[in-house]
């Protein structure tokens, strides 16, 4: 199990080396770098968020059909399986059935730790607390705008936005 300071740290140095600490943090790019093929398709599915396929080169599938937040969230938490769990076998999140592994079912919430932490890491990915805190810092207007604010900025859901300021204490931030 990996702790949240530690998903942190990692998160953090991942968009440090290779020189993605910009909002919003370019994930595309971030894969590209870390030699990941992704590739948006139309699953027969519509729950089926991604997916994270390991062999010679590994390759993460993204529902097309699902919001571009969505998507970029997807491939986040995707990278965070392939960097935090590096010996498991592949990974289907959403609710197909067949021979890979499903760990988490869109609406029902994560089914294992594993899912916990790739969910971790990919706000940890997508919205890195000094980002975060620059841009909190920098904000003038009514704070019952700052949510949407802050998710237009980092390319992110208004629920992900509020997830990610109650977990690192701001607590009142929207």
């Amino acid at each position: 199990m990996t702790s949240f300071k530690e998903l942190e740290q990692l998160a953090e140095k991942i968009l440090e080396e290779n020189g993605l600490l910009d909002a919003p943090v370019d994930v595309y790019k971030l894969a590209d770098k870390l030699s990941i093929l992704v590739t948006e398709s139309d699953p027969e599915d519509e729950n089926l968020s991604g997916a994270l396929i390991r062999g010679q080169s590994s390759k993460v599938l993204i529902n097309s059909k699902h919001p571009e937040t969505r998507r970029r969230f997807t491939l986040g938490h995707e990278i965070g399986h392939y960097l935090i769990h590096p010996n498991q076998a592949n990974f289907v999140d959403g609710s197909q059935k067949g021979q890979v592994q499903v760990l988490f079912r869109r609406g029902g919430g994560s089914s294992s730790e594993m899912e916990r932490e790739a969910n971790r890491f990919a706000a940890a990915l997508l919205m890195p607390p000094s980002l975060l805190k620059k841009e909190i810092a920098k904000f003038t207007d009514e704070q019952d705008q700052l949510l949407m604010h802050l998710s237009d900025i980092f390319d992110v859901s208004k629920e992900a936005m509020g997830y990610r300021l109650l977990d690192l204490g701001y607590t009142n931030a929207g």
